[in-house]
């Protein structure tokens, strides 16, 4: 309803005065809201809404938050330096539907750096602007079944996929490769900040510093990935890296987050704003890699538990998308032995298994529909 109210000026003014007790709608006005092309309101008035009973839904919720905050498994990442700063008792959770209704709990506005979060975006951001097959001739699309930074290509000479280390640095290269990094940072910054509904995005420069200068891994991957000229772009090493590590030092909150998560699960239109910021076509491709490599290595147990589009990240982040209804984001420092949110995991699986999200889930009760 929120966007449709922007776009009136005048009818949210008078929205505001009915909300205090101080005005009443006119009629013609309540018509017009009525008319508008699936409002919130008219969804809401015919039980069209993605989640009917959002009470109810933001109470399940909580039940499970609180069931999970006791969880003290995990320990936060220290490789970076810097993650390693961040408090085991921060946990936050966002969520956002398809029809723009928000809910947070915990510790939703505390900033942390996105870090392998903002690999399946990057790719989504690049085969939008360069097209499919062209991102594909630098990386490939199967799961690689080993640890993010493992030294490992596949038969092609290629990363397995643009989730694992090796696989984002390689589309951080191909990612309009002839501009300066100084406006590709701006390009990809922008971007996050459309799909999130014009939210702002930061920038941590410690947590950028501490990831550079521990970086030999990722050094090595490159020069590894350039030494079999098929592979990588033809693009300076250095300058690929450096893009790499800025962009894992993008600054987020769980409600960035669930907002973007919330545009890939509305096919790539912003819910709030309205703003297409994603072809149907490229969100389907995004979500299809989330599924199959999001996770890690743990990423065929999560499409067999949780059974959703997913992506995590070392600082403690995961963000799950259920297409068609809602983005969730969690986020929680201390990881499992995957390198997955120890409380992220344990919250999304309960929360998949409590509302029946598994996409096979979803599949299988369409296909008993049919046979009544």
């Amino acid at each position: 309803m929120g966007l449709f109210l922007n776009r009136h000026p005048l009818l949210k003014q008078q929205v505001k005065t009915l909300a205090n007790g101080v005005a009443d709608i006119p009629w013609k006005n309540f018509f017009d809201m009525m008319l508008g092309d699936e409002t919130i309101l008219v969804k809401a008035l015919f039980n069209k809404l993605a989640i009917p009973n959002w009470k109810r839904f933001c109470e399940t919720l909580t039940t499970i938050f609180e069931q999970v905050k006791d969880n003290k498994g995990g320990a936060v990442a220290t490789y970076i330096p810097e993650l390693g700063c961040a408090d085991p008792d921060w946990f936050g959770i966002s969520v956002v539907s398809v029809d723009g209704q928000y809910f947070s709990l915990g510790d939703s506005g505390i900033e942390y750096p996105i870090e392998s979060c903002m690999k399946p975006i990057l790719y989504s951001m690049a085969i939008e602007d360069h097209g499919y097959d062209y991102v594909h001739k630098y990386v490939g699309k199967e799961p690689s079944g080993r640890i993010f930074n493992a030294f490992t290509l596949n038969d092609d000479n290629l990363p397995h996929n643009a989730c694992i280390n090796a696989g984002a640095i390689a589309v951080s290269g191909l990612f309009h490769k002839e501009d300066p990094n100084s406006a590709r940072f701006k390009e990809f910054t922008r971007r996050l900040s459309d799909l999130g509904g014009g939210m702002k995005v930061g920038f941590n420069q410690t947590v950028y510093l501490s990831e550079k200068e521990t970086g030999n891994r990722n050094h090595a991957l490159a020069y590894f990935m350039a030494s079999h000229p098929e592979g990588f772009p033809s693009v300076n090493i250095e300058n690929a890296l450096d893009y790499y590590f800025q962009l894992c030092s993008v600054d987020v909150n769980t409600d960035l987050m669930a907002y973007v998560a919330s545009t890939y699960a509305n096919y790539g239109v912003c819910p709030t704003t309205g703003a297409k910021c994603l072809s149907f076509e490229n969100v389907k491709r995004t979500l299809q890699l989330m599924f199959s490599c999001g996770m890690y290595d743990y990423s065929g147990e999560w499409a067999c538990t949780v059974g959703l589009p997913s992506k995590s990240g070392v600082s403690g982040e995961i963000f799950l998308v259920v297409p068609d209804s809602l983005g969730v984001c969690i986020y929680s420092p201390p990881l499992d032995k995957h390198g997955n949110s120890e409380r992220g995991r344990d919250f999304a699986t309960r929360l998949a298994a409590e509302f029946g999200w598994n996409i096979f889930d979803i599949l299988f009760q369409q296909y008993d529909k049919k046979l009544l």
